[in-house]
């Protein structure tokens, strides 16, 4: 049991089963982001992104690029779009290609960069999302996804230092992967208008 600043979280490493039967044994909340409450906090997103560029733009964004991993922030965002009224928006999932990494081998694991939103996580639980820490997971990015595309780490450190160099943005893992696809969608987008 980890306790700090209040709150306490159990760590095990046993099955799903034991899982559930801690909530029921202590009556805690399962904060998952792949329950329906998780799904719903991420909507915000979705909202917030089709009223802002309505505000600044005038319209509804023509396609929002969202990281995937286990599918609950394509849901959510996807479902806030929607809410929104922005239902012409394109939603594209997008997550680095680790294709040759095996996840379950601790050498290939450690070579890889990225925590989350890559293809690791993001292709198995796009077409069976009931397989994360929920008995029935909220997350359904097949629903939602218009496109989905991966990129290579390299591309994606290669955006991030252009980005420090140019904007100052700072380097580390604040999920910037997902700012290098847009630049390939957007011209490839421009070609086709």
């Amino acid at each position: 049991m980890l306790r700090c600043g209040g709150s306490s979280a159990n760590s095990r490493t046993r099955t799903f089963y034991t899982f559930l039967r801690i909530l029921e044994e202590t009556g805690y909340f399962n904060a998952s982001l792949y329950s329906p409450y998780g799904i719903a906090g991420v909507e915000t997103l979705g909202y917030e992104v089709a009223i802002q560029c309505r505000e600044q733009l005038g319209k509804d964004p023509d396609v929002v690029v969202i990281t995937h991993a286990g599918g609950g922030n394509v849901t959510g965002t996807a479902r806030g779009l929607i809410k929104a009224g922005a239902l012409n928006t394109k939603v594209v999932g997008a997550s680095v290609d680790l294709t040759g990494l095996h996840m379950a081998s601790d050498k290939d694991f450690n070579r890889k960069s990225f925590t989350t939103g890559h293809t690791g996580f993001g292709i198995p639980f796009a077409t069976w999302p009931d397989r994360s820490d929920v008995p029935r997971s909220a997350a359904r990015p097949l629903r939602y996804l218009d496109r989905y595309v991966t990129i290579k780490q390299g591309e994606v450190f290669y955006i991030t230092e252009a980005l420090a160099q140019l904007e100052g943005l700072e380097r580390g893992q604040l999920e910037i992967h997902l700012l290098r696809q847009p630049f390939t969608l957007h011209r490839r987008w421009m070609k086709t208008k």
